[in-house]
């Protein structure tokens, strides 16, 4: 299973799509990148298999620099 997370400049994630695919000869699945962004493309694995895609948009982030996957800092909820 592979992953194909679209990013703006920044690393916020703006879309994360799921593929059986086992290799990347296809390309990513997204038709419109903007040219400041970018398609990070990961082999699912670990925590991540276990997650669905809006639970990795909400509790991850693009590390455009290192173009890697970066878990964000866990917020302290105040009720």
């Amino acid at each position: 299973m592979r992953l194909y997370i679209k990013h703006d400049a920044k690393g916020n994630i703006l879309s994360v799509a799921k593929a059986n695919q086992s290799d990347d000869s296809h390309g990513h699945p997204f038709a419109d990148v903007d040219e400041n962004g970018g398609v990070l493309d990961v082999e699912e694995a670990g925590e991540l298999t276990e997650l669905e895609c809006h639970d990795i948009h909400e509790q991850y982030k693009v590390d455009v620099k290192k173009k890697e996957l970066k878990k964000k800092p866990s917020r302290s909820k105040t009720d």
